[in-house]
């Protein structure tokens, strides 16, 4: 639970209303969000060293990882008071100022690194996003100003295709696929609607042909402990199947990356059932199918 005390804007001095209670004398208050990252939900770590080399709570600039952002607050009646979108262009991204009579709410933020296109209701497909999120409740009272930090965290876990065998000089594109992702309630950041096929299409490079260890990688909302299946198929140019694997059984979790390594092309029609979790930072190891 989050405390605001704010000046009144008369400018008279104040009274301290009991904040349970409503608000009936019309007066309104000003609060401001700042909202960050939490830098567990960014690096894979919530610490660095300060100048004296002691660990501290790190967070991250909401700017480095994400372009799109929705606010709503709603009244302890469950009535939405206020909605707020930003975009990338908005001046001072990630910094909401509003106001507020005295009482209880309850604020959700969510952002996201480009904006989705897919919306039914209250419930957002990110289609392979990175998506952050925080729902927090506050109270407005009269006494002196304040603005609070929020920071959200990471809804998604993200999916990581490893080929280890040579792509082959006819190779043009590799297609990855989640059977099945989902979207993301905006009233409680769960997993919700309707299953879907999350197609990721990779289009290889020359400087990719003849080459290992080439990395496709994607987000995944379906982070529900049943977990879904990975299809991993690469076309020539006319569309033609040089591979067409299954991995199944595989889970995501929030903020963790999880990895298949493996060769497609030696066996291409092979069906494995490898899963690993780790942080979500550049180090970590790598499971074999």
């Amino acid at each position: 639970m989050l405390l605001f005390a704010s000046c009144k804007k008369d400018g008279k001095s104040p009274s301290k209303p009991d904040p349970q209670q409503p608000d009936t004398t019309g007066k309104t208050y000003s609060v401001s969000f700042n909202v960050g990252i939490d830098a567990d939900s960014r690096l894979g770590t919530g610490l660095k060293k300060n100048s004296a080399k002691i660990d501290i709570q790190a967070t991250e600039d909401i700017k480095s990882v994400a372009s799109y952002l929705e606010y709503y607050v709603y009244n302890a009646d469950g009535k939405i008071v206020s909605t707020i979108i930003q975009k990338a262009q908005t001046p001072n991204f990630g910094k909401i100022s509003d106001t507020f009579s005295a009482g209880e709410y309850t604020m959700i933020v969510w952002a996201s690194n480009t904006q989705p296109t897919q919306v039914s209701g209250d419930v957002v497909y990110p289609q392979g996003r990175d998506v952050f999120y925080k729902k927090v409740k506050f109270t407005v009272s009269s006494t002196s100003a304040n603005t609070q930090q929020i920071l959200l965290n990471r809804l998604v876990g993200q999916l990581q295709v490893k080929v280890l065998d040579t792509i082959p000089a006819n190779a043009k594109r590799l297609t990855v696929s989640v059977l099945y992702d989902y979207g993301f309630s905006v009233q409680n950041g769960i997993v919700d609607g309707n299953p879907y096929k999350l197609d990721y299409n990779y289009d290889l490079k020359t400087e990719d042909i003849g080459k290992p260890n080439y990395i496709a990688t994607t987000n995944v909302t379906n982070t529900r402990t049943s977990g879904f299946s990975v299809q991993i198929v690469c076309t020539t140019a006319d569309g033609t199947k040089l591979s067409n694997m299954t991995v199944n059984k595989v889970t995501c979790q929030p903020n963790k990356r999880t990895i298949l390594s493996g060769k497609i092309f030696a066996n291409p029609t092979g069906s494995f059932e490898p899963v690993f979790n780790e942080n979500w930072d550049p180090a970590g190891s790598t499971i074999e199918f």
